[in-house]
């Protein structure tokens, strides 16, 4: 062990890289355990939603009501609280890979050992992948969570059924009609939350790259090669968030064509 890297600060990189770790766990495993929980009341699992929603969907079509079937509320419901859940551990996630990858580079750019280098330089590439990927899935599960009907749609059969013929028809002719407008409705608010996500995102990959530009010794060459690698993926990042703002913006202007064509399969 170097001078420069006494053992507590490896003890405390270990703790932070193992919270990181157990939050990706968390992330995958409980979110699920969270809906049956919730959808347990109605006899709905993770597993028998997609049936469920395909067989609630025509029914709602056949009763032409705004509100639909108590089979569907209710796999709404189960399906809100997956994406709360996820959303919520996934801001966990990105709020521990943020702090690890911090660290980490921290740490890189002092080391004095190749071998510590090298380990803090591997965490802090693994702690970018953590943190995109938990950037990810919190805009996912936020904009699930926000049009909880219109994610599960995608739930519905590859192949159109019936029933999603109906609705595409009833979409493009009679966009005013209560099962239409409801499923227009949410399908807009379903890309409009993707919007205002993808604006907040925007906002702190700026942070994060005035915050990069005010730190560090730019006349240390690890300092400067941290600043070009951060200031590239934050112009990467910004890059597909702005696409990602305008195709949503796009479609939430115009939703009933792009719901139309989801539900015959040629979006």
């Amino acid at each position: 062990m170097t001078a420069t890297t006494p053992r507590p600060a490896v003890r405390g990189m270990g703790r932070r890289a193992a919270a990181t770790l157990i939050a990706a766990i968390a992330v995958a495993a409980l979110p699920e355990p969270v809906a049956n929980a919730v959808g347990s009341g109605a006899g709905l699992t993770t597993r028998t939603l997609p049936v469920t929603v395909s067989n609630a969907f025509a029914d709602w079509l056949s009763h032409a009501d705004a509100t639909p079937p108590a089979a569907l509320r209710a796999a709404v419901t189960m399906w809100l609280a997956f994406h709360v859940a996820k959303a919520a551990l996934a801001i966990a996630w990105a709020a521990l890979a943020g702090a690890t990858l911090r660290l980490a580079t921290r740490r890189w750019v002092h080391a004095a050992a190749a071998r510590e280098r090298a380990l803090y330089g591997a965490l802090a590439v693994a702690s970018t992948a953590a943190l995109a990927l938990a950037g990810i899935l919190t805009l996912a599960n936020v904009q699930g969570a926000v049009a909880p009907l219109s994610s599960l749609i995608s739930m519905l059969p590859a192949t159109p059924t019936p029933a999603m013929a109906d609705a595409a028809a009833l979409v493009n002719d009679h966009p005013d009609s209560p099962v239409a407008a409801a499923l227009i409705a949410d399908f807009r608010a379903y890309h409009l939350a993707m919007v205002w996500t993808a604006v907040v995102a925007l906002g702190a990959l700026g942070v994060g790259a005035a915050r990069l530009a005010r730190t560090g010794d730019r006349h240390i060459p690890r300092e400067r090669a941290l600043r070009l690698a951060g200031s590239i993926a934050c112009g990467v990042g910004a890059a597909a968030m702005a696409l990602l703002m305008v195709a949503n913006a796009s479609t939430s202007t115009h939703p009933a064509p792009a719901l139309a064509a989801f539900l015959t399969g040629s979006a």
